[in-house]
């Protein structure tokens, strides 16, 4: 019987391994067996009936979902090939405009005409949209003359609106619905307009020293004002320009530094732009803005995406690809250092502040997926006010804003109150249920340390009630302050009586002692307070259920829609800098 030895991946990891499969085997039971082999082992990825195989391409053959109730040999597949496994496909609908007008937005109805085409692209809504570039380009039939950005197309009621996304984050965590639409923006088209038509508001902004390198020709030096808008770099000769001379795609780039120098350097992603043509840049600065430019260009650029954490919904955290455990790293690895005893005997914790340079340091190496290493700090109030931030920055509650109300109705000093409080936290989400299930016991251990920490269960409880239950709009003082006491004494309950309240699922016990996850450790590599590289550390995750997708019907091969329009790929790459304009 024939076999094919391929190459086999999940989507989350880049890692592969040799695999020998029957040809004759359909898409589903090669999946299967795949399983059974265990490559990878995770078991983010262990219910086959979300999964879908997928081949990227090979040589002259394109991107290709497999059919799953056909034969390998159906594919073409050969010997050396790549198979990976990834989440059944949903599709989007891609935009591109053909007649490179600005104004083209006005008349888009979602049924496409003949200023605009729209191509069909099956995609993994839990994969970058980086990973939509290789089919978009064999749909478009691109010869790497254009460099695109993407944008999401939202219905409105006073019509279509656009909202920049970043390629390096998935629809699903963008908040892209199945069958929405995507415009690819012409790189090149962000130099023809004011810098505000573009963008609704500046990050970041000031004097830079450019220069860039492109097919090994170096450009001298200039001094450029630059400003951040969204995940885009622009330069401008001069600050009152209103359009700028060149722009950069930092979702297309990883960051290097040298801090000695006040540099920082900007490379392009191999394979991961329409063009790989992009240039390489070297800007540098003045010392004392050097590390608010090197925050920005990390949080915007390969580096920083995908990681971010704070103020992120728990839902999208735990819902990305690679996520093994049931609880975010801020939250594990906190409370790892924080468990020990010279850190629950510390007086005062949760309730002294350990100064914001060091806070906002741990805040950007948890936003780049990198531990920060609290011991050499020597001061357990970084892990605490970091546990803190995180939990006040969620922008859903541990406890969701729907049941605020609910809990306000509690009679917070009946003897039944704890039942009745369980049978509200059985309507709260799992992630969030996880999260509790490892900060309760938690605290409950630093309030018997209160003969030297000073933090009762009541001092904790006026820490993070507030926190973990608050209603959704918080502008209302009155309202907050004649329900602080309630909210207090209800986290009181949490605390106090967590064993009946939280008696549900979670996949480890709330009297367990919390032992360090795995994640980055911080190095060196990329300057003070963002933190480097690092090297993987391996750890015990507990894991994450995968989120249950939709099934689409086992038949997949893409298919351009039926109302694509004619004309071409929308407008040129520019001169100077690979679609960033000159100077």
């Amino acid at each position: 019987m024939a076999t094919i030895n391929l190459k086999v991946r999940w989507s989350s990891s880049p890692a592969t391994r040799m695999m020998s499969l029957e040809a004759s085997q359909t898409g589903k039971e090669a999946l299967e067996a795949i399983i059974q082999k265990g490559q990878p082992q995770t078991s983010e990825f262990d219910n086959a009936a979300d999964l879908c195989l997928f081949s990227p391409a090979e040589g002259d053959r394109p991107p290709m979902w497999l059919d799953m109730n056909q034969p390998l040999s159906h594919a073409g597949l050969e010997n050396r090939d790549t198979l990976e496994i990834k989440f059944i496909p949903h599709p989007i609908n891609v935009v591109v405009t053909s007649d490179g007008r600005d104004n083209w937005l006005s008349d888009f109805k979602f049924v496409a005409n003949d200023r605009f085409q729209v191509i069909q692209i099956l995609s993994d809504f839990k994969d970058p949209i980086s990973a939509l570039i290789p089919s978009i380009r064999t749909k478009l039939k691109q010869k790497d003359s254009v460099e695109y950005l993407f944008q999401h197309i939202r219905e409105r009621p006073a019509g279509p609106q656009l909202r920049w996304l970043n390629a390096n984050l998935s629809l699903f965590e963008q908040d892209v619905s199945q069958d929405g639409y995507i415009y690819l923006c012409p790189l090149a088209n962000l130099l023809k307009v004011p810098i505000e038509q573009n963008h609704s508001n500046t990050v970041f902004e000031g004097p830079l020293t450019k220069k860039s390198i492109k097919a090994h020709k170096v450009t001298n030096p200039k001094k450029r004002y630059c400003q951040i808008s969204d995940n885009v770099l622009y330069y401008k000769v001069s600050q009152s320009d209103k359009v700028a001379a060149g722009v950069v795609a930092l979702e297309y780039y990883t960051v290097s530094q040298d801090e000695e120098r006040a540099e920082f350097s900007l490379s392009p992603l191999t394979n991961h732009s329409f063009t790989n043509t992009l240039p390489t840049y070297v800007f540098s600065c003045d010392k004392a803005n050097y590390s608010t430019w090197l925050r920005h260009f990390v949080q915007r650029t390969s580096i920083g995406a995908g990681e971010k954490v704070f103020g992120v919904s728990l839902r999208k955290v735990m819902n990305r690809k690679g996520k093994l455990n049931k609880v975010p790293s801020v939250i594990t690895e906190t409370i790892a250092f924080l468990d020990q005893d010279e850190c629950l005997e510390a007086e005062g914790i949760f309730r002294v502040s350990s100064g914001a340079s060091r806070l906002q340091a741990g805040k950007d190496e948890f936003d780049r997926g990198i531990v920060p290493d609290f011991a050499e700090w020597n001061d357990p109030h970084v892990a605490s006010g970091l546990l803190k931030l995180y939990v006040r920055e969620l922008p859903e509650p541990l406890i969701p804003f729907e049941l605020y109300n609910s809990f306000m109705e509690l009679n917070e000093n009946s003897p039944t109150v704890s039942t009745q409080i369980k049978e509200l936290v059985e309507r709260i989400p799992g992630e969030n249920i996880h999260c509790l299930a490892y900060l309760l016991p938690f605290l409950r251990r630093v309030s018997e340390r209160a003969d030297k920490n000073l933090m009762t269960v009541s001092n904790l409880a006026l820490v993070f009630g507030p926190n973990v239950l608050r209603p959704r709009k918080e502008n209302d003082a009155s309202m907050l302050a004649s329900n602080s006491a309630k909210v207090n004494k209800l986290f009181e309950h949490l605390i106090n009586d967590q064993e009946s309240i939280l008696s549900v699922d979670t996949g480890f016990k709330t009297a367990a002692k919390p032992s360090s996850s795995g994640g980055f450790r911080r190095s060196r590599g990329i300057g003070p307070g963002i933190g480097g590289g690092g090297g993987r550390r391996i750890g015990a995750r507990a894991p994450a259920p995968p989120q249950r997708i939709r099934s689409l019907p086992l038949s997949m091969n893409e298919e351009a829609a039926p109302n694509a329009g004619g004309g071409g790929n929308g407008g040129g790459n520019g001169g100077g800098d690979g679609g960033g304009g000159g100077g």
